[in-house]
């Protein structure tokens, strides 16, 4: 039997007693018998409030909760700091997980909820009613040295705002199932991937969803960690020597001889866009038809069907040949920007100046592999959705500084900032902008990255998009930055599940920073811990140590590490950010 003790604190009038009922009836139905809960309101007003003296009233609620985690196996815990009761104690049992949630509600609809709970209400009941919050956050604060309404400081958040009890408690329950898988059956889900990504870790993480990971014999680009990582998980590596239809059978004889059967699938690799859709297609489940992937996959293909929706690209062209590049710049001008029909992460793109830098690319030409296309000088964005039925839900914009090619080519700026309020300078709406190519290409469930030039009257000119996660570390930055985990919200897309985006009520700009990288061998570098001394700055990692060779790519994702930077606004963000790069130091020999 699993272990679980779930504790539960919140604002008045936040819809915890509601919450906590349907949560006991379902925890009850799951282990078959009454699940106990303990009410720290109640044992204070029946048993603490007239026998001890209120400087020790803490320390015996404390008792209390901590007295209920020993005596249960399975429990929920309501209010009084429960949970930062529980955290960090050395009671605490390493077989017996530890959930904490937050109930929250604004000002307006709590003042409505109290209004309605209370048949006698005055301002000053109402009044009375509110400070038990501003008692509560002061004394758990002297306690504990933390904010009890704070939504990092617990597992769950809901945000029961606007919202029935039945759709608080739908929220609550998927969330508790994603994290003990006790509430609802396990799902399967195909996952083709080529290396490991944040999002694979996160599937690793969910106890609602058994992973199949499907991989492909010429492109394994996975460490030993991750293999031993997932050494327990069924995997099925289809041999891409071997004719498809082939290995669809092998795969449905595989799936007989596990015993299972596989209900969903998701994509996330750029690369493996072709060859993991026809997979998935030939094998029965909901993928992309082929000519679905070339829109998401060949950036020639794809700006047709962009102008075809009446969106607008800048001028392309696909060649084959050098006098090909050079009749386009004789008609358009230069430069002109070279690159792949189907790239990733800006290999093998250059800006051609003059037909001097035609003769000397770096690049051998062949046929149908490459185009040439307009410089566009403007400011460059990002633009992300999430999709669910055929319907953008929501969008998360990030500016970008420098774009990321000219950024490794020219060591300057290399970063994305999420900026959660609508740029000054769009004149346009961005959920629009994703809904009509999510509706022009009939795209389904999944995660749009778009990048898109601004000019001067805010309006868009599309460069190209993916039908996967974006890459670096953009879908952080808007976790961060909104307060939710865009890992769990996609993945439940992908099961079928309804997308709850309980976002926190106050969002703020995050940014990831690349931090330049040197080709040589490593002498000396900034630690990590040293730049994350600086203000605003969350997390980070290192790609490369001291002692190891480098021999950096001309990608936009180059980089000897990164580093996550907050604040209030982009300009701040981008002032921390420039603090953190004059203090990052490489040397190499």
């Amino acid at each position: 039997m699993q272990k679980l003790i779930i504790t539960i604190d919140g604002r008045v009038c936040s819809g915890k007693s509601s919450l906590i009922d349907g949560l006991l009836n379902k925890l009850s139905e799951h282990y078959g018998y009454s699940i106990p809960h303990y009410s720290c309101g109640k044992h204070y007003r029946e048993t603490l409030r007239d026998a001890l003296p209120n400087e020790l009233v803490d320390d015996a609620m404390v008792d209390f909760v901590h007295q209920a985690y020993q005596n249960n196996d399975v429990a929920v815990i309501d209010g009084r700091s429960s949970g930062f009761s529980l955290q960090d104690w050395e009671g605490l049992s390493d077989d017996k997980q530890l959930i904490s949630v937050l109930c929250d509600v604004n000002k307006v609809e709590q003042v409505e909820r109290i209004r309605e709970r209370k048949l006698n209400t005055t301002l000053k009941s109402i009044g009375e009613e509110l400070d038990r919050d501003r008692r509560d956050k002061a004394r758990c604060f002297a306690r504990f040295g933390k904010d009890i309404f704070n939504s990092k400081n617990y597992d769950i958040y809901i945000d029961t705002t606007g919202k029935t009890t039945e759709e608080s408690l739908e929220y609550l329950l998927s969330e508790v199932n994603k994290k003990t898988g006790i509430t609802a059956e396990k799902q399967t889900l195909l996952f083709a991937e080529e290396t490991e990504t944040t999002l694979s870790n996160k599937m690793l993480e969910r106890k609602d969803i058994i992973p199949i990971y499907l991989r492909f014999s010429k492109h394994w680009n996975f460490s030993q960690s991750y293999l031993e990582k997932t050494k327990d998980c069924l995997s099925f590596t289809v041999n891409t020597e071997r004719p498809l239809e082939e290995e669809v059978q092998r795969f449905h004889r595989w799936l007989k001889d596990k015993g299972v059967s596989v209900h969903h699938f998701c994509n996330d690799s750029e690369f493996l866009q072709e060859k993991a859709q026809a997979f998935a297609r030939a094998a029965g489940l909901p993928s992309l038809s082929e000519e679905q992937v070339q829109w998401v996959r060949d950036k020639v293909k794809m700006k047709e069907k962009l102008r075809a929706i009446g969106l607008d690209v800048m001028d392309f062209a696909p060649i084959n040949t050098p006098q090909d590049i050079a009749e386009f710049a004789k008609e358009h001008g230069f430069p002109i920007m070279f690159k792949p029909r189907k790239g990733f992460s800006s290999i093998n793109t250059y800006k051609l100046s003059n037909f001097d830098d035609i003769k000397q690319l770096p690049v051998e030409l062949k046929p149908n592999k490459f185009m040439v296309e307009v410089f566009n000088p403007n400011n460059e964005w990002v633009i992300d959705g999430l999709v669910q039925n055929g319907k953008v839900i929501d969008t998360y914009t990030s500016h970008i500084p420098v774009s990321p090619l000219w950024a490794v080519v020219e060591n300057r700026i290399n970063a994305h900032i999420t900026t959660p309020q609508k740029p000054r300078l769009f004149r346009f709406s961005q959920n629009e902008l994703l809904q009509n190519i999510a509706s022009g290409m009939d795209l389904k469930n999944g995660y749009i990255h778009l990048e898109t030039f601004v000019d001067k009257e805010g309006q868009p000119t599309i460069c190209e998009f993916g039908w996967r996660m974006a890459g670096c570390k953009i879908p952080e930055s808007h976790s961060l930055a909104y307060g939710f985990d865009i890992y769990d919200v996609l993945l439940d897309i992908h099961l079928g599940k309804e997308a709850h985006l309980n976002y926190a009520k106050k969002k703020k700009c995050v940014g990831d920073l690349y931090l330049p990288n040197k080709p040589g061998v490593i002498e000396e570098i900034t630690p990590m811990e040293d730049l994350l001394h600086h203000e605003g700055a969350l997390t980070g990692g290192m790609f490369v140590n001291e002692g190891d060779t480098v021999k950096p790519r001309r990608a936009g994702n180059e980089a000897s590490g990164y580093v996550i930077v907050e604040g209030t606004t982009f300009p701040k963000v981008r002032k921390r950010m420039d603090e953190i790069l004059r203090d990052f130091k490489i040397v190499s020999r």
